[in-house]
């Protein structure tokens, strides 16, 4: 694994945003518990890529994808497939699209904000085409 300190220093550095993807093994990790522990303290939020590759047995390996619906947050774990000599890769979801995956925020508030730039727009913000 990348060290906890490198990890927390690319936190700061927002090296886990999008568009940059990561890819983590470990031929240690056999716990979920481990990794997340090991990675709450950091902001891999929806908008991240990040995949964990860690064993299984000597044959096969898992591979998931790990992001939280807001700073601070519970790790969410998504099982993507896994990989092994004889068949190679097995693909576990329909939809390959992280956007498309992660659409359930489970009550997770959003901000938003608009600019107007023509101020008859107001009377028109709830048009539907």
């Amino acid at each position: 694994w990348i060290s906890y300190i490198s990890c927390f220093k690319a936190n700061k550095l927002d090296l886990f945003a999008s568009p940059l993807q990561w890819i983590l093994f470990s031929s240690a990790l056999s716990r979920m518990a481990i990794f997340e522990k090991y990675f709450s303290e950091i902001d891999i939020l929806i908008d991240s890529d990040v995949t964990l590759l860690y064993p299984k047995n000597n044959a096969t390996i898992y591979i998931k994808k790990i992001y939280q619906r807001h700073r601070k947050s519970f790790i969410v774990v998504e099982s993507i497939g896994e990989w092994n000599d004889i068949s190679g890769y097995e693909e576990y979801m329909n939809e390959t699209v992280i956007w498309r995956r992660r659409n359930d925020m489970k009550g997770t508030q959003l901000n938003a904000c608009i600019v107007i730039t023509n101020n008859n727009s107001m009377n028109h913000l709830t048009d539907k085409r």
